[in-house]
């Protein structure tokens, strides 16, 4: 029953714009999850931006519509000084495979329902609910994978696989480097030691391609 801003975190608004007033940048962009928008803590950046002199606007958007590989809503909030925020055009057409982005098929472990019965078997009564699960089974033709969440490499079973593209049933997890290149982190960005905590880091950050289009429409 509390407000979002109960939450310990509550405060990082502040801290926000206590950063920003210290540095006075040209150009602001914050992410955040859509439900931010409808929050009391939004409406005080706002209106503290606009008081600032800013030109603010804020949606939410998916990066699918800008290029990306992989689906994620995400609250966007541009802020500048004294010109409009201009928002670049979404790709109507979307070209792209996720063939771009995955390792040669001799790389990564690969399993089947002998090594991986729990798997296969969460499937199966996911399916037999008719709760429209499907298992998510990407090959190198998929257009897209959806959201990557930030426990994917705790391996669960609603998460993504990679399905081998000749041996029947048999699939894989992403790898971390194929998870940085479908969210356009360059390969030599250090994320970390532990494959889990660079995990955990990529599930809740922004897709680095949108924001890098984001940012070259208000520079």
């Amino acid at each position: 029953e509390l407000p979002p801003e109960a939450h310990p975190n509550g405060d990082m608004v502040y801290w926000a714009l206590r950063a920003i007033e210290a540095t006075n940048p040209h150009t602001i962009l914050i992410e955040e999850v859509a439900d931010f928008l409808k929050s009391g803590a939004f409406f005080i950046l706002k209106n503290v931006l606009t008081r600032l002199g800013y030109t603010i606007d804020a949606r939410v958007i998916d990066s699918l519509n800008y290029g990306a590989l992989t689906s994620r809503k995400r609250a966007i909030i541009i802020a500048r000084t004294g010109m409009p925020v201009e928002w670049p055009a979404e790709d109507i057409f979307n070209t792209r495979s996720m063939g771009e982005i995955l390792d040669p098929v001799e790389t990564g472990e690969w399993f089947n329902e002998t090594t991986k019965p729990w798997l296969f078997r969460h499937w199966r009564e996911q399916e037999a609910k008719n709760n429209g699960f499907v298992s998510p089974q990407i090959t190198a033709d998929s257009p897209s994978v959806g959201t990557i969440t930030k426990r994917y490499f705790a391996g669960q079973g609603q998460h993504p696989v990679v399905k081998h593209p000749t041996e029947p049933d048999t699939y894989r997890w992403f790898s971390l480097d194929e998870v940085k290149r479908v969210h356009g982190i360059r390969g030599d960005y250090y994320v970390g030691d532990s494959k889990t905590t660079a995990g955990e880091g990529i599930g809740q950050g922004g897709v680095v391609s949108t924001m890098t289009r984001l940012l070259a429409a208000n520079i």
